[in-house]
């Protein structure tokens, strides 16, 4: 039950709905009722979902993950926002590149290789077990498999 804004890039159309998970893996995104009439198949769409803060310092704790899709909605890239302040009091921003650093040979397209194969890629840019199923329950049909 999660609010989310989602904006149509291609008619416009911004609503206000809400989250209802669905099977992990599915890499489906559904707009059901009223909000279903708001976008079509193929559409490109920004989902946003929000955090009210109670201070403005407090952002600084919040680590955000952006994630960008291809087609068949596999994960193309992971980016991590982070806020701080400096020693002026004024905030500063920066967005760091967490995607795996695949070999150009698999070219970030995790879909062609074996399972065993990911985790290999993963272990090579120094990611250990826990990050590598983290990563596998967030972004794969299998889940935390073990790693």
């Amino acid at each position: 039950m999660e609010v989310l804004d989602i904006w149509n890039k291609r008619s416009g159309a911004r609503i206000q709905t809400y989250a209802i998970y669905g099977e992990p893996g599915s890499r489906c995104c559904i707009l059901n009722g009223a909000a279903a009439r708001t976008c079509q198949l193929g559409d490109e769409i920004i989902i946003c979902a929000s955090e009210w803060l109670p201070s403005p310092t407090d952002i600084k704790a919040v680590r955000p993950r952006v994630l960008t899709f291809m087609e068949q909605n596999h994960v193309d890239q992971i980016m991590r926002y982070e806020a701080d302040q400096n020693e002026r009091g004024r905030f500063t921003f920066a967005v760091r590149d967490e995607t795996p650093n695949f070999s150009e040979t698999a070219k970030l397209d995790h879909r062609i290789l074996g399972l065993d194969a990911l985790k290999a890629e993963l272990r090579g840019v120094d990611w250990d077990d826990k990050r590598i199923a983290d990563f596998l329950a967030k972004h794969t049909a299998v889940g935390g498999a073990a790693v």
